[in-house]
Protein backbone atom coordinates (compact mmCIF):
# COMPACT_ATOMS: atom_id res chain seq x y z
CA UNK A 1 0.00 0.00 0.00
CA UNK A 2 1.16 3.52 -0.68
CA UNK A 3 -0.10 6.99 0.12
CA UNK A 4 0.46 10.23 -1.73
CA UNK A 5 -1.00 13.69 -1.57
CA UNK A 6 -3.74 13.75 -4.15
CA UNK A 7 -2.38 17.06 -5.43
CA UNK A 8 0.85 15.26 -6.43
CA UNK A 9 -1.13 12.93 -8.69
CA UNK A 10 -3.46 15.50 -10.15
CA UNK A 11 -3.11 19.27 -10.29
CA UNK A 12 -6.25 20.69 -8.78
CA UNK A 13 -7.28 23.95 -7.22
CA UNK A 14 -9.38 22.17 -4.65
CA UNK A 15 -8.72 19.70 -1.89
CA UNK A 16 -9.54 16.15 -3.04
CA UNK A 17 -12.06 14.53 -0.72
CA UNK A 18 -12.93 11.53 -2.87
CA UNK A 19 -11.15 9.63 -5.65
CA UNK A 20 -13.80 10.90 -8.05
CA UNK A 21 -12.33 14.39 -7.49
CA UNK A 22 -9.36 13.13 -9.55
CA UNK A 23 -11.65 12.54 -12.53
CA UNK A 24 -13.96 9.87 -13.82
CA UNK A 25 -12.89 6.24 -13.76
CA UNK A 26 -11.78 6.60 -17.38
CA UNK A 27 -9.97 9.92 -16.79
CA UNK A 28 -8.17 8.67 -13.68
CA UNK A 29 -6.93 5.59 -15.57
CA UNK A 30 -3.98 7.64 -16.84
CA UNK A 31 -3.00 8.35 -13.22
CA UNK A 32 -3.20 4.78 -11.93
CA UNK A 33 -2.62 2.46 -14.91
CA UNK A 34 0.84 2.45 -16.52
CA UNK A 35 1.01 3.24 -20.21
CA UNK A 36 1.67 0.29 -22.49
CA UNK A 37 -0.41 -2.13 -20.44
CA UNK A 38 -3.73 -3.69 -21.36
CA UNK A 39 -6.68 -2.75 -19.17
CA UNK A 40 -8.65 -5.90 -18.31
CA UNK A 41 -11.20 -4.44 -15.93
CA UNK A 42 -12.12 -1.14 -14.29
CA UNK A 43 -14.94 -0.19 -12.01
CA UNK A 44 -15.98 2.38 -9.46
CA UNK A 45 -17.12 0.98 -6.13
CA UNK A 46 -19.26 3.14 -3.82
CA UNK A 47 -19.35 2.22 -0.14
CA UNK A 48 -21.87 3.78 2.24
CA UNK A 49 -20.31 5.38 5.30
CA UNK A 50 -21.70 7.46 8.17
CA UNK A 51 -20.97 10.73 6.35
CA UNK A 52 -22.23 9.57 2.94
CA UNK A 53 -20.47 7.49 0.31
CA UNK A 54 -16.79 6.86 -0.42
CA UNK A 55 -15.74 5.94 -3.95
CA UNK A 56 -12.98 3.44 -4.67
CA UNK A 57 -11.53 2.93 -8.15
CA UNK A 58 -10.51 -0.62 -9.13
CA UNK A 59 -8.24 -1.34 -12.08
CA UNK A 60 -6.92 -4.67 -13.34
CA UNK A 61 -4.25 -4.51 -16.02
CA UNK A 62 -1.14 -6.18 -17.36
CA UNK A 63 0.99 -7.18 -20.31
CA UNK A 64 2.36 -10.46 -21.63
CA UNK A 65 4.55 -10.95 -18.54
CA UNK A 66 2.82 -9.29 -15.57
CA UNK A 67 -0.72 -8.97 -14.23
CA UNK A 68 -1.75 -6.41 -11.60
CA UNK A 69 -4.79 -5.14 -9.73
CA UNK A 70 -5.14 -2.01 -7.65
CA UNK A 71 -7.72 -0.13 -5.67
CA UNK A 72 -7.40 3.60 -5.05
CA UNK A 73 -9.26 5.91 -2.68
CA UNK A 74 -8.79 9.42 -1.30
CA UNK A 75 -9.00 10.42 2.35
CA UNK A 76 -8.25 13.90 3.71
CA UNK A 77 -6.42 14.90 0.55
CA UNK A 78 -4.24 11.78 0.47
CA UNK A 79 -4.53 9.06 -2.14
CA UNK A 80 -4.33 5.53 -0.76
CA UNK A 81 -3.48 2.72 -3.18
CA UNK A 82 -3.48 -1.01 -2.50
CA UNK A 83 -1.99 -3.02 -5.32
CA UNK A 84 -0.92 -6.56 -6.10
CA UNK A 85 0.97 -8.09 -9.01
CA UNK A 86 2.22 -11.44 -10.18
CA UNK A 87 3.59 -13.02 -13.33
CA UNK A 88 0.80 -13.89 -15.79
CA UNK A 89 1.61 -17.59 -15.32
CA UNK A 90 0.91 -17.33 -11.56
CA UNK A 91 -2.20 -15.18 -11.93
CA UNK A 92 -4.15 -18.15 -13.26
CA UNK A 93 -3.75 -19.92 -9.90
CA UNK A 94 -3.46 -16.98 -7.49
CA UNK A 95 -5.43 -14.19 -9.20
CA UNK A 96 -8.60 -14.57 -7.14
CA UNK A 97 -6.67 -14.29 -3.86
CA UNK A 98 -4.55 -11.40 -5.11
CA UNK A 99 -7.54 -9.50 -6.48
CA UNK A 100 -9.36 -10.03 -3.17
CA UNK A 101 -6.37 -8.64 -1.28
CA UNK A 102 -6.46 -5.43 -3.34
CA UNK A 103 -10.24 -5.07 -3.05
CA UNK A 104 -10.04 -5.49 0.73
CA UNK A 105 -8.75 -1.89 1.06
CA UNK A 106 -10.87 0.03 3.53
CA UNK A 107 -10.25 3.68 4.36
CA UNK A 108 -11.19 4.57 7.91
Amino acid sequence: MTTSKASELFVADSYAKDVSDLGTLKEAKKIFVPGGTDLYSARAIKIKEDEGYRTYYFYEFGNDDQHAALVAAVNSGKTIIAGVSAPQSKWVDDGVKLRSAAVSLTVL
